[in-house]
């Protein structure tokens, strides 16, 4: 059986709790996800270890019981071994965690940017530096699909040797949200890692075996492996923007409160999948705009952009076309960055509301529940959940290794 991800996760750390560790874990999507993958016998989010402070706040409300260290690794006052320092501050040791979760800073990669050598691109080797120390059994780093072509993939190959050196054997897949469930087309590349030693199956077999798309959309390309027509007919149609958000309260431009209930019903199984049992809504407060800009996005329809309606008062030779665009209920989201209370940075505008998404909007098009609560200002609450891996993504990257835990726990 595994956790709804409106379900209050297992933080138990009893005997046969699964333990992790998330490493630059950002908000705790991937946790989150991971967690939720594992019968009620629990895992248990030991650590979380991110560089920014504010999300203290948010690890101490989603994750009672989880010890927050802040640490930036790769500071270049920092004395000593960075894996020793990390451990010690998490009080953990070798064999003392089963699974390693991680997901360095990748905004130097992303394609939103311009693809620039940076220092973060090699924060990656601090997880195999961990992953030698503390010897958990599953590795899993997320980034962005440019990280594999960094220095024409030597980099990518850099990291899967040091793991191999340290007795892993390592797989990457990209992988796109949308085929799993998530009403988003953001693709990530996933390094994962098993020890070699605790005679579990290959990985690449168990992968290809275990970590299938469920979920398809005719205009997006089809992933590798599974194009039969068979295949396709068994999959279900992707979740779209309407789909996971329509339940939710119309708001005006600078309406909303950060605490309240849902008084709808759920139409879609997506929605009841991350309504809370007492539609508590957390986060649901849309940004204000100027009277110029409602009336001016008030003028498109739904999926338009303003860069192709002839006379818009958006329309700008020097604006990228998804600038002021409207969303398609119809249609997953693009995917969604750190930028979303800005409209002229993307299709991030209501496909019905003439405003920006809001925070639980957002939230909710990266999957996570409504009872997961952000905190800090709009700009901090949407780098959070703009910067996060979608729980029902990682949840489905965790299913392939939850029976080979579970026996081994």
């Amino acid at each position: 059986m595994t956790l709804a991800l409106n379900e209050q996760p297992s933080q138990a750390s009893g005997c046969g709790s699964v333990r992790i560790l998330d490493v630059f874990s950002g908000a705790g999507g991937l946790s989150l996800g991971w967690i939720s993958a594992f019968s009620d016998r629990g895992a248990h989010l030991v650590a979380a270890v991110d560089s920014d402070p504010t999300l203290a706040e948010i690890f101490a409300w989603n994750f009672p019981g989880t010890r927050f260290v802040q640490h930036r690794f790769g500071d270049p006052v920092m004395n000593g071994d960075e894996s020793h320092i990390v451990a010690r501050a998490a009080d953990l040791g070798p064999g003392e965690i089963d699974v390693l979760l991680a997901g360095p800073p990748c905004q130097t990669l992303s394609a939103a940017g311009k693809r620039v050598p940076h220092s973060d691109n090699r924060l990656a080797f601090h997880v195999c530096d961990l992953a030698d120390l503390l010897r958990p059994k599953v590795v899993l780093i997320e980034n962005v699909p440019g990280f594999s072509r960094v220095d024409d993939g030597r980099l990518l190959g850099r990291v899967r040797v040091r793991l191999v050196q340290s007795g892993y054997q390592t797989a990457v897949r990209n992988l796109c949200a949308v085929s799993f469930g998530v009403p988003q087309t953001r693709t990530r590349c996933f390094i994962f890692a098993i020890r070699s030693d605790l005679g579990w199956p290959n990985l690449e077999t168990l992968l290809d075996r275990c970590l299938c798309p469920t979920h398809v959309w005719p205009s997006l390309e089809f992933p590798n492996g599974h194009s039969d027509l068979e295949t396709r007919n068994n999959m279900l149609r992707a979740v779209t923007v309407a789909d996971a958000i329509d339940d939710l309260p119309p708001l005006e431009a600078g309406e909303g409160i950060p605490e309240t209930k849902l008084t709808t019903q759920p139409t879609t199984a997506y929605q009841e999948l991350l309504r809370d049992s007492g539609n508590a809504l957390y986060n649901h407060v849309a940004v204000r705009h100027s009277p110029e800009l409602v009336a001016a996005l008030a003028q498109l329809k739904p999926g338009e952009s303003p860069q192709k309606v002839r006379g818009h008062p958006l329309r700008r030779k020097e604006y990228f076309r998804s600038a002021y665009a409207r969303l398609d209920p119809h249609q997953p989201a693009p995917t969604l960055t750190t930028q979303t209370h800005n409209p002229g940075s993307g299709r991030f505008t209501h496909y019905r509301d003439n405003r920006v998404l809001t925070v639980r909007e957002v939230a909710r098009l990266q999957s996570f529940p409504d009872k997961f609560r952000f905190f800090g200002t709009q700009e901090t609450q949407r780098r959070h959940v703009g910067n996060a891996v979608p729980p029902l993504l990682a949840r489905a990257i965790a299913k392939p290794f939850v029976a080979l835990l579970d026996h081994d726990s």
